[in-house]
């Protein structure tokens, strides 16, 4: 709850056949996938995943990998072959995005479970709707407030600084579900998600 990872050179959250519940919280900027789930219960509630790793001369890019991979097959760091059912896997009133597309990737055994369901999610993918995304925002820019560019010049001088709250024009405004947000009426930062039109998506307001 309320969390911030990011930064990292791996992946912001590595689970195996692990039980996690996340909410309000921001995961972002890693070396490879920001969050990789290979089997297991999850539970995503207005978080941010987003993977905008800097490359360019830093070449900090190298390995990057899509924002979310969701899986229940696999290798753990050893190298071992898995195979294990993916319980439970819900993103709700989330946002994955970076800087490239697609930014999810989905790899499936179909002879085990691999259970999963977005809803009232924004996602850098091309994609359409049906019973695992619903109420969807596919293949946007979520407008963020400010995200480094690599290629600074003097002329045009960049920082590496992310602010991944939402603009005022951002297409994740006012699209999070109202009766799951009722369980969060606060962001991430304190701020009310009951002030305006409706909730946002993602872990700011």
């Amino acid at each position: 709850l309320n969390t911030i990872v990011q930064n990292t050179t791996k992946e912001n959250i590595f689970a195996i056949n692990c039980k996690i519940e996340a909410k309000n919280s921001l995961f972002a900027n890693s070396g490879t996938s920001s969050v990789n789930l290979i089997g297991g219960d999850y539970n995503f509630l207005h978080c941010t995943i987003a993977s905008y790793i800097p490359g360019g001369n830093l070449g900090w890019d190298r390995n990057r990998k899509q924002a979310l991979i969701l899986a229940n097959k696999g290798t753990d760091n050893q190298g071992n072959e898995l195979n294990i059912p993916l319980v439970n896997s819900q993103f709700i009133n989330t946002i994955i995005s970076g800087k490239s597309s697609p930014e999810i990737k989905l790899e499936k055994n179909d002879n085990i479970a691999f259970n999963h369901t977005f809803t009232n999610c924004l996602i850098k993918a091309a994609g359409t709707d049906d019973s695992n995304f619903i109420n969807t925002v596919w293949n946007v820019n979520p407008a963020f407030k400010y995200i480094y560019d690599p290629y600074s010049t003097e002329e045009n001088p960049q920082y590496y600084y992310f602010n991944y709250q939402l603009t005022e024009n951002s297409p994740a405004r006012n699209k999070a579900s109202r009766q799951y947000a009722a369980e969060l009426p606060e962001d991430i930062k304190g701020n009310s998600r009951r002030s305006d039109e409706a909730p946002d998506i993602g872990c700011y307001e």
